[in-house]
């Protein structure tokens, strides 16, 4: 997962596994988390076609911290979460497509490509 990756390069990271199918009640259990948090990386897959996921992940965009939204289904995920800041369309679950992914957070390399797909709405 992201998650684990990320746990990989920082000691730093808190790594949240939510359950699926989400249940949106129980989102505000994370919301703690956030408070300490500095940034809040949130993977989605193919959060577009899942109302439920989308409910649940709303809460998670707080209007103070940064928000970077990782998807890794249809890049049409970032039309979902208006709150995030930032958006890497990565696309893929394979585990070179995440530590491409976690290298492009942490500045190593830059992000690069376009979506194979139009983006505007």
């Amino acid at each position: 997962t992201v998650g684990e990756v990320l746990e990989t390069r920082s000691k730093h990271v808190t790594r949240v596994e939510p359950i699926f199918p989400p249940d949106p009640a129980k989102a505000s259990d994370y919301l703690p988390l956030i408070d300490q948090a500095d940034v809040v990386v949130i993977a989605t897959i193919n959060a577009h076609y899942s109302p439920d996921e989308r409910t649940y992940f709303e809460p998670l965009f707080p209007a103070v911290k940064p928000v970077i939204l990782l998807t890794l289904g249809v890049p049409y995920d970032a039309w979902s979460f208006p709150g995030a800041g930032t958006v890497l369309n990565v696309t893929g679950q394979r585990s070179v497509s995440l530590f491409a992914a976690v290298k492009v957070l942490f500045g190593e390399i830059a992000a690069q490509g376009q979506p194979a797909v139009d983006m505007a709405e």
